[in-house]
């Protein structure tokens, strides 16, 4: 179960790789540079992650593929950083994955 995730918005990656939440926002147009991105969160705190489930959606400037469609060093380090941003816990005496709840609220904030 997520305990934490990254609010959607205007992020900031500097020269480490770490990210900073500029403005919370709904609107990818405001990204100015290839030093931002817009994130658009999927999963919420309370709500389960799953393998293959899309955590939330990166729209920036620049490109983050080659034109052989390998991922840049760019868009591995906002990769690592998105993903530092979420805490989970596992689900007691389950074996099973759970797959995620469909009554979610508030998942774009």
């Amino acid at each position: 179960m997520i305990t934490k995730a990254p609010a959607s918005g205007i992020w900031q990656i500097n020269s480490e790789g770490n990210i900073t939440l500029i403005r919370k926002s709904i609107d990818w147009f405001l990204v100015s540079g290839e030093d931002e991105a817009f994130y658009l969160r999927v999963y919420t705190a309370g709500d389960y992650r799953y393998h293959g489930a899309d955590m939330g959606i990166l729209v920036s400037r620049g490109r983050m593929q080659t034109d052989d469609r390998k991922l840049k060093d760019r868009a591995r380090q906002w990769i690592s950083a998105i993903y530092k941003q979420f805490d989970a816990i596992p689900l007691e005496g389950t074996s099973v994955p759970t797959p995620p709840p469909m009554d979610s609220v508030n998942k774009m904030f």
